[in-house]
């Protein structure tokens, strides 16, 4: 096995290089005290470089400040000005808008967010570091999707692909900026965004940003109460080293329905079971093959808080250190009215449901208390070389993570575990209720006294400590007067809970073939634990994969014209697939593993990216995703072999664009809008045991039209918007979209 421990020797040999010269654009660090500047950190991108919706630099994948046509991956950016045109309130939306074959797989009621890349589920990333919960687009400077593997620098990385959130840093400059606006189906919403320097020299830079949304939603009985604020603090302590600070809090109350929201459309392009129209009004799900049906309420309250620090140190030219620490603190607690429907006649699949007479519900409330720590850190040391053949950026990395705490109490609780899931006729009151009844009767019980209700299971996650960390290696190698461009790395990765480790390594190479037109490829394996069981806690056979890009990369026209062609290949092994269908055994406070493994599975496809920006008035953006993801021949069960695999788009096109007026009578007048197609079938469950899907996908179109003006003296923008214009209930991966909704909004620069 490769021995990563070698890693500062070899970095050592680096330093020792003859012949270095400083890096271009590095400003020299001697020079008065009174006229030292603050020097950009080259593990951070410049928004400065941004023109409209083009972005040339990333951070994702490298961990450095790479320029985008430089690196032999496959990585999108949706920088801020962007996110504000599409104007959602869902960091999820904006991606799955505008990057064709990234979909959004998460549930409209879960704090947090979850992507499908080429046909597997990608990681979320929060400046670099893990993330797993519901992003608010009011600290989001811009969003990179890395697609492919990136398993060098993050380890846990599924071969699909990770979503990087940049999270808005304190600047030099002063900024002041409100937002207030409204929409009809989420009511209203404020922002906030709050910059200055504290002292002379630019020394301590504070920003603080947030949001605050309050209103129904499109889901009757539904009430979003939602704080976000994000404080932030910079300190140059001297030109050449930085420590940062960075906090993420937010708070979010309310009644939320947990559905699965397909089984209850009736419309065209769906394989559905057939519902009866009392259905529609009940909102829920409907047992059938001896399965109940679970279609819960909650009225829940989630806390989450992000703490951030960062050391940044420059020994000399050649060589930084960046030291990073975060601490994740999560508090789910809500109050749940799980609602089991169960069909009189069981034996009869697929038959319509029969009259509300015929149909029974047995209602349980569950309280759910659950707190999760999570502490992580990583060192970095960045060798930076330059020859006159050569230049070469070295990365060495040491990172490792900590589940530090075991709260009493954490789990769920019921006044009756052992009626949980119960499907009986004749269940005494208040545990029955008619389908039939209104909405507001079998709305959840308020104000239940859950403080002494006995366990029903407590949760089982596990606290471990440090243990032993994981190493990486990257080189990043610039030659052939920066035509040629490599990248290469191994890594060591932990699996604890499997007690394994392996080695990972990648390849790849960027080559400029022509002025503007570039030719790249890269090849690297990936490895992901599928945890353990639920019931038996017991280790599930780790995941491995191999994947490799090829394609193609260019800026024509004066840089007027950019983009990207791509075919991707992955291979991967034991592929965890969900079947919503198991057997819950609730009575006994326990649930069976819902989850089985396909030893082989591939995705392969192509993928498109274009951007036209001939002047500054217009620019437009168009991807396009060819996806064919499956399970390979082979698998224990025949019926799943060449089976899709879930949330899958095959095919998928998207489009933005905007015109903007800058003199003459319309002056400051900006209009904009695109659409996102998704073609069908998209397989939403087990396409096996469960496969319904979509068969006819989805379109939906988008549009705004804005005003700048100045209003005494400060810059004002007035905003209308359309969201979802041409499907105002269309479904997508297990859940609905946002309908049909208009928004009118107000912002402010001061």
């Amino acid at each position: 096995m490769t021995k990563l421990y070698l890693i500062p020797r070899v970095l050592s040999g680096l330093l020792l290089l003859g012949a270095a010269r400083r890096l271009p654009g590095q400003e020299s660090r001697n020079v008065p005290a009174d006229e030292e500047t603050i020097v950009l950190s080259p593990f951070q991108v410049s928004t400065e470089s941004d023109f409209g919706y083009r972005t040339k630099d990333i951070v994702t994948g490298t961990k450095i400040s790479t320029p985008l046509n430089e690196s032999p991956l496959s990585v999108s950016v949706i920088n801020n000005e962007l996110l504000d045109d599409i104007n959602v309130q869902r960091v999820t939306d904006a991606i799955s808008f505008t990057q064709a074959g990234v979909s959004n797989s998460g549930r409209t009621w879960a704090d947090q967010e979850t992507f499908t890349f080429r046909g597997y589920e990608g990681a979320i990333l929060r400046n670099g570091i893990r993330y797993n919960a519901w992003t608010d687009s009011s600290n989001i400077e811009r969003i990179e999707l890395a697609r492919g593997p990136s398993a060098i620098l993050y380890g846990f990385v599924a071969p699909g692909g990770v979503v990087n959130y940049v999270t808005k840093k304190p600047i030099t400059k002063d900024l002041s900026y409100v937002k207030a606006g409204w929409t009809t189906e989420h009511g209203f919403r404020g922002e906030f965004d709050f910059n200055r320097s504290l002292t002379d020299k630019h020394k301590v830079l504070f920003r603080v940003n947030g949001a605050r949304v309050d209103g129904d939603t499109w889901i009757k009985y539904q009430t979003i109460h939602d704080t976000v604020i994000s404080p932030s603090v910079t300190w140059n302590i001297t030109p050449k080293t930085s420590l940062s600070y960075d906090l993420s809090y937010r708070n979010r109350t309310g009644a939320f329905e947990r559905i699965r929201f397909y089984y209850l459309n009736k419309r065209g392009g769906w394989e559905s079971i057939p519902l009866a129209e009392f259905n529609d009004q009940l909102g829920g799900t409907v047992g059938y093959d001896m399965n109940p049906g679970i279609a819960p309420w909650t009225d829940a309250e989630w806390v989450r808080r992000r703490h951030e620090l960062r050391l940044e140190h420059e020994f000399n030219e050649h060589l930084r250190l960046l030291a990073i620490a975060a601490d994740d603190f999560s508090h789910v607690e809500q109050l749940t009215m799980f609602t089991f429907s169960a069909v009189r006649d069981l034996a009869n699949k697929g038959v319509a449901v029969p009259t509300a007479d015929h149909i029974i519900l047995s209602n349980m409330p569950i309280y759910e208390n659950v707190r999760k720590h999570t502490q992580y850190f990583e060192v970095n040391l960045l060798g930076q070389f330059e020859t006159p053949y050569f230049k070469s950026d070295t990365l060495a990395g040491i990172s490792g993570n900590r589940f530090p705490t075991k709260y009493d109490r954490n789990g769920y609780f019921a006044p009756e575990p052992g009626k949980i899931g119960a499907i009986d006729y004749t269940l005494a009151s208040p545990y029955n209720v008619l389908v039939s009844d209104p909405l507001s009767k079998r709305y959840y019980y308020p104000n239940l006294d859950h403080d002494n209700w006995p366990v029903w299971f407590y949760d089982s996650i596990t606290t471990y400590d440090w243990g032993k960390p994981d190493l990486f290696l990257t080189e990043s190698l610039s030659a052939l007067n920066d035509r040629l461009h490599v990248l290469g790395g191994l890594r060591q990765q932990q699996y604890r809970e499997l007690d394994l480790e392996r080695t990972l390594p990648q390849i790849g190479a960027l080559y400029e073939v022509f002025d503007g037109v570039s030719v790249y490829g890269i090849w690297s394996k990936t490895a992901e634990s599928n945890g353990r069981t639920v019931r038996y806690q017991a280790p599930r056979p780790l995941s491995e994969s191999k994947g490799w890009d090829a394609g193609v990369k260019f800026e024509l026209i004066d840089e007027k014209l950019t983009g990207s062609l791509a075919y991707f290949n992955i291979n991967k092994s034991n592929l965890a697939i969900n079947d919503a269908r198991a057997i819950v055994d609730y009575a006994a406070g326990l649930v069976d593993d819902t989850v089985t493994f396909t030893p082989g599975s591939e995705s392969k496809g192509v993928e498109a990216s274009i951007q036209y920006q001939p002047n500054r008035n217009f620019q437009a953006i168009a991807s396009y995703a060819y996806t064919d993801a499956r399970i390979l021949p082979g698998d224990p069960n025949p019926a799943a072999w060449n089976a899709p695999l879930v949330q899958v788009p095959p095919r998928a096109y998207t489009f933005f664009a905007k015109y903007r007026f800058f003199d003459g009578p319309l002056n400051g007048l900006t209009l904009g809008g695109g659409f996102a197609r998704n073609e069908g079938p998209i397989y939403v469950d087990n396409p096996v045991s469960s496969p319904l899907a979509n068969k006819g996908g989805t379109f939906i179109v988008n549009a705004f039209v804005r005003y700048n003006t100045k209003v005494f003296g400060q810059d004002v923008g007035f905003e209308v918007a359309g969201n979802n214009l041409t499907d105002d209930r269309f479904l997508q991966n297990g859940g609905y979209n946002p309908p049909r909704e208009y928004s009118f909004s107000v912002d402010m620069k001061f």
